[in-house]
């Protein structure tokens, strides 16, 4: 961040610590920010998620991510799983086709369904087995990270180099509902082409727009 924070200062770019609220829509739009009153011609939310983790203890997960045992976005650092063995934890569809965009980088992906997610749908195993991605046929009842991860699912272990986690997340709307944008079934913002709101001269882009992620 720190690194991204340098080049985008290089082009001009401010960085401001505080709180926005839109005081009037545009354009232009009038914002606050702490106690400053601001003019803009576009106002872009880049206000992202937090993603929901496996029921892992804290020291797991994060001594887990560092290891690079567990993952969150595969259109981040998928080019870091090359060739291996890759694990899918999820609990909704758009686990099914995070499962498939890995099929781009490693022959090796399973799928994990997480404890009271339903069985995947018929049209989705035939698109994990045309693929040849393995579903596990039960639930993961435990995860454990050490030199690989090891998934149980009922009496098998099941091992592999990575999991990445799709189990959704908790988007940051709070602007988005105060301007009254329009959002998809997951509380995402919906954009067009170019990455344009349903509100004139607001603009979205990243986790908080509809994506694999």
């Amino acid at each position: 961040m720190a690194d991204m924070a340098k080049q985008a200062a290089r082009f001009g770019a401010a960085f401001v610590s505080h709180e926005l609220t839109v005081l009037e829509e545009g354009p232009p739009l009038k914002v606050e920010l702490g106690e400053r009153s601001v003019t803009t011609r576009a106002l872009m939310l880049c206000t992202g998620v937090v993603n929901h983790s496996p029921d892992i203890d804290a020291a797991t997960h994060k001594s887990a991510l560092q290891a690079g045992q567990l993952r969150y976005c595969p259109i981040c650092d998928g080019y870091e799983v090359i060739g291996k063995s890759v694990a899918v934890l999820g609990n909704r569809p758009g686990a099914i086709q995070e499962a498939l965009f890995l099929k781009t980088y490693t022959d090796e992906v399973i799928y994990v369904r997480v404890e009271g997610s339903p069985m995947t749908e018929a049209d989705d195993n035939a698109r994990l087995k045309k693929a040849d991605i393995r579903a596990l046929p039960c639930p993961m009842s435990s995860i454990h990270f050490e030199d690989r991860v090891t998934i149980q699912c009922g009496d098998e272990d099941v091992y592999c180099d990575t999991m990445y986690s799709a189990l959704g997340s908790a988007p940051g709307n709070r602007l988005a509902q105060q301007l009254g944008l329009s959002l998809d079934a997951d509380s995402l913002i919906r954009v067009d082409e170019d990455q344009r709101t349903s509100t004139k001269a607001v603009y979205a882009a990243g986790d908080i727009v509809p994506g694999l992620d």
